[in-house]
């Protein structure tokens, strides 16, 4: 957030909302589904097994 804070006013046409994802894989895969429509980057902690399951639902 300090980081955010130092590059908001350069960058006025970005906003950054920060959401805590359920642990619920149906969850997860709604989150997902938001990339490119809703969000365009998702940071979190993420295993290769959960990133491999949303790219096949």
């Amino acid at each position: 957030m300090a980081t955010w804070n130092q590059i908001k006013a350069a960058l006025p046409n970005y906003q950054l909302t920060v959401t805590q994802l359920s642990g619920e894989a149906a969850s997860s895969n709604r989150e997902y589904a938001m990339l490119g429509q809703e969000c365009d980057i998702m940071i979190g902690t993420f295993d290769q097994a959960t990133t491999r399951q949303s790219r096949i639902s």
